[in-house]
């Protein structure tokens, strides 16, 4: 092919000892002379003016802070105090040209009780959408950022968190989404700019950790394989990264005409903002630009299902995709962004998670990432997730900080290189269609009722479990339980009388379910009712078969209002009081047992937690 401006973009050549050799030059620089044009970083301006940058762009090495602010983040009640800073720092694009990013660095208050200096979470968000306000800085200020689990939960270890907003998000700039190149350059540049604050605590000689879901478990992965020869100085300890788009064409035709086929043209426009030397209007036709205008003023959440959903991309190109895709220019710019056996290993200890019913980005290229890394001697510590790509990014946040507290401690690496299963039957491997759907398969139920009058607690049997669906789009809610036997002991008259008694639904489970694309807080809302029978009855080693039942159904209601950025694991818990009506059938000792267990002000609580993941 005919060298041009695409050549540049090949990605083994920024990777290569000439971009160690030209980051080597620019630190020096930095060092030696090019101070003087920044001496050091200043308090940016207040409001939106902090993430218009400064003209002419100061020169500065990748990572050079321009200027810092003091914030605030809405992390929720739970969240430990912490200092806060928006930044506004250099960073390098896919030809090494400078550019400016915007971030967010926040520090816990409290002294870090772990020993040494205080490690360091470099976090790369999930997709947060293409108009400025999405940013996720903005969003972490505002309190609806629905990817800030693992910010809340590191804050909580006592982790200092730094964070990219990734390229576009300073006014008049566009998101350059999927360039992996732009990506992972402003992942490993934030943690630079967190070390220039005054005061923030944050070093590079601290064990760091990069951590990244979705767009930003590919942003992770690439900014893990690139640290050696683009910031050697980082003292990277491991690298976490669930979701990984690793294969973009293949993750392009997975969800072209899906519940999520809006981000095949965020990819599309991330692609060209990224690469300015193809116009827009040569590769989308009228009403495609009409679309990017329409989705450059929206956020993640709003454009996960309809109207944006079951879109075909081909409805919004001059050419089809399949087209495009052949043309050498496209597709090799495409390529360059994968994450494969051809690009260089990430080189230290790394976790990597999946959902086994991912309905966004395909599990077999998640699957063949692992697999490639383990091939270039990665220690790949491989975990599937009953749940889907949603679900799955909380769901795994406590065991990717198990892993980084064994890290710090000390303790071996786990791998599972040496597991080449096939996926579990049931496992997605096609896109969904319609509806976002979002299975609940053998989670586990929990909680306990408390029978007021005895004081005594129910506690629901550890086997018991739930199925259901969760109908993101039409807001339905459905499901069946099941709940063994419970035997427990209670005091009558102050004699132990041993009881094993049955909760049986009245029928399914049925509610209304729905996930606020502004606040992202998911709430589930419903009814049920169980017929409670006690089964039998005893003292030491004499047990009586009874048939004592409730005379009517015990009346039970679920309501869980949760921001998704809030939950740290999949458990969804809910509480509320009922009544506990006559018992039938009992004999003799039934009015003793109506008067002691019936009445109101029953309190109940039901949790709901997903299952473990597999090593895979």
């Amino acid at each position: 092919m005919e060298e041009g401006p695409l050549t540049r973009h090949v990605r083994i050549q920024f990777r290569g000892p000439w971009v160690g050799l030209a980051v080597l030059v620019g630190l020096l620089v930095a060092m030696l002379g090019a101070t003087n044009a920044l001496a050091a970083p200043t308090i940016g301006p207040s409001g939106s003016a902090f993430y218009t940058p400064p003209s002419p762009l100061p020169s500065g090495a990748p990572g050079t802070l321009v200027w810092y602010r003091p914030t605030t983040v809405s992390l929720g009640p739970a969240a430990p105090a912490v200092d806060a800073w928006d930044v506004l720092y250099l960073s390098t694009d896919v030809d090494g040209n400078t550019f400016p990013v915007t971030g967010t660095v926040i520090v816990p208050t409290a002294a870090y009780s772990g020993g040494g200096t205080r490690p360091v979470i470099d976090y790369a968000y999930g997709t947060q959408g293409l108009a400025q306000r999405c940013a996720p800085s903005l969003q972490l200020a505002a309190g609806t950022e629905y990817d800030a689990s693992a910010t809340l939960a590191s804050l909580e270890k006592g982790y200092a968190v730094v964070a990219t907003d990734y390229r576009g998000y300073t006014t008049g700039s566009k998101p350059t989404y999927v360039s992996a190149a732009d990506e992972g350059d402003a992942v490993l540049d934030v943690d630079r700019a967190a070390a220039q604050i005054p005061g923030s605590g944050v070093s590079l000689s601290a064990k760091t950790f990069i951590w990244g879901y979705s767009q930003g478990g590919g942003a992770a992965t690439y900014a893990g394989e690139s640290q050696p020869s683009y910031a050697p100085e980082i003292n990277l300890t491991g690298v976490a990264a669930g979701g990984v788009p690793a294969d973009l064409i293949s993750v392009l035709n997975f969800s072209n005409n899906s519940v999520d086929s809006a981000f095949v043209m965020y990819s599309v426009l991330g692609l060209l903002n990224a690469n300015p030397f193809i116009a827009p209007g040569a590769v989308l036709n009228s009403q495609g630009l009409a679309y990017a205008a329409t989705l450059e003023n929206d956020c993640a959440l709003q454009d996960v299902g309809p109207p944006n959903s079951d879109q075909d991309i081909d409805s919004f190109l001059i050419n089809p995709i399949e087209t495009l895709l052949a043309n050498p220019t496209f597709s090799q710019l495409v390529a360059s962004n994968d994450i494969n056996a051809s690009t260089p290993p990430v080189p230290v200890p790394y976790f990597q998670y999946s959902g086994e019913y991912d309905e966004f980005v395909p599990l077999t290229q998640q699957v063949a990432l692992k697999q490639a890394e383990c091939s270039l001697g990665v220690t790949d510590d491989y975990h599937l997730y009953p749940s889907d790509h949603l679900i799955t990014d909380p769901a795994a946040v406590p065991d990717v900080l198990t892993w980084i507290g064994n890290l710090l401690a000390g303790q071996p690496a786990p791998s599972t290189c040496n597991l080449n299963e096939p996926l579990p039957a049931g496992a997605r491997t096609a896109p969904e269609f319609g509806d976002l759907t979002v299975p609940l398969n053998d989670w586990a139920l929990g909680g306990s009722m408390t029978l007021k009058k005895l004081g005594l607690s129910l506690a629901v049997p550890s086997t018991a479990s739930i199925t259901a669906l969760a109908d993101i789009t039409s807001g339905q809610f459905s499901g069946t339980a099941t709940i063994p036997p419970i035997t427990q002991t209670m005091k009558i008259l102050g004699i132990p009388l041993r009881t094993t008694v049955a909760l049986t639904l009245t029928g399914p489970l049925s509610g209304n379910v729905s996930l606020n694309t502004t606040t992202g807080v998911l709430s589930l809302s419903g009814t049920s009712s169980a017929n409670v029978t006690i089964q039998s009855a005893g003292i030491g080693p004499l047990t009586i078969p009874l048939g004592c039942r409730t005379k009517s159904p015990v009346p039970l209601s679920l309501s869980i209002s949760q921001p998704v950025g809030q939950l740290i694991g999949a458990k969804f818990t809910a509480s509320g009081t009922t009544t506990f009506p006559q018992l039938t059938g009992c004999g003799i000792i039934g009015p003793i047992l109506s008067l002691l267990v019936s009445g109101s002000g029953n309190p109940y609580t039901l949790t709901i937690s997903e299952p473990p993941a597999i090593p895979f």
